[in-house]
């Protein structure tokens, strides 16, 4: 059975959806950034948002940088055929087609694996280039719990309790991790065949 990544299915898959199509651009000075989100949403203004789903198989990519350190898995954590990647480097890619020329969005089905406990980022760039400057930085969270019962000081303050990982099969939307557009990235692709390329800049997952 074929696992989503919402834009891939390779844990990958594209959404593209009509409702609540356009987010709002906070209105920040930019330092570090090109583009607004905005400008390039204007680009194609007139542009539609195809009502249709696109899976990538995680295990089916064409190309692999010798700095990513990859390994195909037959099982990890309850699921099957999974693909590894650890070392916080390399970069891999997928092709994918698309039937209906539009904007998509993207969601990654994955799970952490064990390195510095922090959050996974990613470069994302389709055809060889980054759709929009918010793609640089893609953050995909841990999940966490209270690792035990809530304490009290002498005073009978409450203290925080200590956290621990909890490792999960998780699908997550591709978002701004900056702040600065408040939904899903969404990113313009004409009608044919495409490359799907992610950049590990940090941490460790399977997906």
């Amino acid at each position: 059975m074929k696992r989503r990544m919402t834009t891939f299915l390779m844990s990958i898959l594209f959404l593209a959806g009509t409702v609540g199509a356009q987010g709002v651009e906070k209105k920040v000075i930019r330092w570090s950034r090109g583009s607004s989100i905005n400008e390039y949403l204007a680009k194609y203004k007139d542009a539609t948002y195809p009502d249709k789903t696109i899976l990538i198989d995680a295990l089916s990519y064409i190309s692999a940088s010798p700095d990513a350190h990859i390994e195909k898995l037959a099982e990890y954590k309850g699921k099957q055929n999974v693909l590894s990647w650890t070392d916080e480097s390399g970069t891999v890619t997928w092709p994918f087609s698309i039937e209906e020329s539009g904007f998509y969005y993207m969601a990654l089905d994955y799970i952490p694996l064990p390195l510095k406990g922090m959050n996974i980022e990613f470069e994302v760039r389709i055809d060889g280039k980054l759709p929009n400057d918010d793609f640089q930085s893609v953050r995909f969270a841990r999940m966490w719990k209270d690792s035990g019962a809530i304490r009290q000081d002498k005073n009978g303050n409450e203290l925080v309790s200590d956290e621990e990982e909890v490792p999960t099969w998780s699908e997550r939307d591709f978002i701004d991790t900056e702040g600065f557009f408040n939904k899903r990235l969404p990113f313009y692709v004409e009608k044919g065949n495409h490359t799907l390329s992610l950049v590990l800049k940090r941490e460790a997952l399977c997906i």
